[in-house]
């Protein structure tokens, strides 16, 4: 009998979201109308599940989203709806079979664009990767994108698919993963798994600076970690905060990402070392354990 698991069908994007956001603008030239009415008309007025979800995990606004399109009309008017080119760079069916690989309960989910305004490049909904279209350009939009815009560099999309795909995995494990008050250890640990183990599907990184910074930087990060490992204000460590503005803003990324590959390298020879790694927010002690007995070392493992 054969016992091995069905294959995933590829996710699909769905790209209905970004295509009532551009009627709003179209709306708003034809007849002369604040772009902030028509969005709210045409773009909020008429929320997929989808867009829901992402405006309540960004607080995105119509007057914000109107507001941001005005200052970066030209950058927004070169990404277009562009659905072509973005499903030619989802991958999500070899994703998903590198994932099923590693992980063979994997849970499948589908993508959903939308068009924000740069306070958010993706979250999940239990079965949903969202993400915002803004984060996501065509190369010829970029030379239109000033340097202070938060962008994560082209060719980004595999990285931050296989991402969001292993929060799906979290949120499918833990569906009050949403409302729960974690400590920074353990909001490192949900994002570093995420980094780690995205990047063995994909082969890149969310937030390569996050990385750079932490390993030139090792020894006043890791003490950092160390005091505030079991603080739940984590806005440090995952949203930066005005107390280390010198500091990346994902700097969290870095520390579970080292987290997850030290205890990789101890338990390499366990079947479930990739489950343990996807759900290390339960037993987090587990992951912390040498940075606690030997305090002096720059990094885990």
């Amino acid at each position: 009998m054969n016992t091995s698991p069905a294959p995933l069908a590829p996710a699909t994007g769905a790209f209905d979201d970004v295509q009532r956001f551009w009627a709003a603008v179209d709306a708003s030239e034809r007849r002369a109308l604040p772009l902030e009415d028509t969005l709210e008309q045409m773009y909020f007025g008429r929320l997929s599940q989808a867009l829901a979800q992402f405006t309540a995990w960004a607080d995105l606004t119509p007057s914000r989203l109107a507001e941001t399109y005005g200052t970066h009309e030209a950058y927004f008017r070169a990404l277009g709806p562009q659905p072509g080119r973005l499903r030619e760079e989802l991958r999500m069916d070899s994703l998903y079979t590198a994932l099923r690989a590693l992980f063979p309960e994997a849970v499948p989910a589908r993508v959903n664009f939308v068009m924000g305004d740069f306070s958010c490049a993706g979250t999940v909904a239990p079965g949903q990767i969202l993400l915002a279209l803004e984060f996501f350009p065509p190369v010829e939009a970029w030379p239109l994108a000033l340097p202070h815009l938060p962008l994560p560099g082209p060719h980004a999309l595999p990285a931050r698919l296989a991402h969001e795909l292993v929060h799906v995995q979290q949120l499918a494990r833990c569906p009050d993963l949403a409302l729960a008050e974690p400590t920074v250890l353990e909001l490192a640990l949900l994002e570093g798994a995420a980094e780690y183990v995205g990047e063995r599907l994909s082969g890149g990184l969310t937030a390569p600076h996050a990385h750079l910074f932490g390993q030139m930087n090792a020894a006043e990060v890791w003490a950092a970690f160390r005091e505030e490992a079991d603080s739940r204000d984590g806005s440090a460590w995952v949203h930066g905060s005005p107390a280390r503005p010198e500091w990346p803003a994902d700097l969290g990324h870095f520390v579970g990402y080292e987290l997850c590959r030290a205890y990789h390298e101890r338990h390499a020879a366990e079947a479930n070392v990739i489950r343990d790694i996807l759900h290390a927010f339960e037993s987090p002690e587990r992951f912390l354990l040498p940075v606690r007995e030997r305090p002096g070392k720059s990094r885990p493992g």
